[in-house]
């Protein structure tokens, strides 16, 4: 996801948050200290990309976060990126409407969505007129992206081509199955995988 929507947007620099007590899932079999360090040894070899540790913050809600991260960094412009299936429930979240006012959102194509139901999950008052909805928009040897511009301001960008085939969930399963047929692309970073194989994070999972 990180990879697509950096080709995409131009991005500078991508943090990654792990949740200190994500509201919306049981508490995690790993702690908040352990998928930190996961996110560090996955994020390594990649010198944009470095983890952001809100666990001071407690910042448990999305909007939370950016608002945090705004802070750290005032007057930088803030994307947040999102899988289709998890924007979907945005109507759910805490404060949609304001998370939309401090960012822009890049969303990523999942399986059984599209670009019409990520503009039905946002807040009413932000839907464009459907007749301005969405543009082409590409940059130089940028991936092709969707444009959707709120009434705010802010925009939505679609990646309507991303495919990834792995979830956490599958990522979790094959942690958990050694011998189970080695995948041609392994769904985690060899040191995550030794990492919480050593610490038995997902035996029960």
């Amino acid at each position: 996801m990180a990879r697509a929507a950096e080709a995409a947007c131009g991005l500078s620099r991508i943090y990654f948050v792990a949740a200190a007590h994500p509201w919306h899932k049981a508490v995690p079999t790993a702690s908040y200290a352990d998928r930190y360090a996961m996110l560090a040894l996955a994020l390594h070899r990649s010198p944009r990309w470095m983890p952001l540790d809100l666990g001071a913050a407690s910042a448990t809600y999305s909007v939370d976060q950016i608002r945090h991260i705004r802070r750290l960094y005032p007057g930088s412009r803030v994307f947040f990126i999102v899988g289709a299936d998890a924007f979907a429930t945005l109507p759910s979240w805490k404060q949609p409407q304001a998370l939309l006012q401090l960012c822009d959102v890049i969303v990523l194509a999942r399986a059984g969505f599209d670009l019409a139901d990520m503009i039905a999950a946002l807040p009413p008052r932000l839907r464009p007129a459907p007749d301005r909805s969405q543009q082409s928009h590409a940059q130089g040897n940028r991936a092709a992206v969707n444009v959707v511009k709120l009434t705010n301001g802010s925009h939505l960008y679609w990646l309507a081509r991303f495919q990834d085939p792995f979830s956490s969930t599958q990522a979790r399963q094959w942690l958990t199955a050694p011998n189970s047929p080695r995948p041609q692309r392994p769904p985690l970073p060899a040191a995550v995988a030794a990492y919480a194989r050593r610490a038995h994070l997902y035996s029960h999972a």
